[in-house]
């Protein structure tokens, strides 16, 4: 089966760890696309509503500028985060 899925991100939804986000995302939490997930968003073990986390297919070439554009979108949003005790 062909699949045509772009990178992007996810934004979360409910206080959790990185376990509990890919819990949320994946049914099987020992795919590869876990894997990938869980190593694309190791820098932030806890996020809370609004913030973001990378998806990726690990069957699509991910490249290096690609990741970079989603890494600084993620920082981005995540810092705009600080301070923010909760979403009115």
């Amino acid at each position: 089966m062909t699949r045509n899925i772009a990178q992007g991100y996810c934004v979360v939804e409910q206080s959790g760890g990185l376990d509990f986000q890919a819990r949320e995302l994946f049914s099987d939490t020992r795919s590869p696309a876990t894997r990938l997930f869980m190593k694309l968003n190791a820098d932030t073990q806890w996020v809370k509503p609004g913030q973001i986390r990378i998806v990726a297919d690990p069957d699509v070439p991910l490249t290096t500028q690609m990741l970079t554009t989603l890494r600084q979108a993620k920082q981005k949003t995540n810092n705009a985060m600080t301070g923010v005790s909760r979403l009115c």
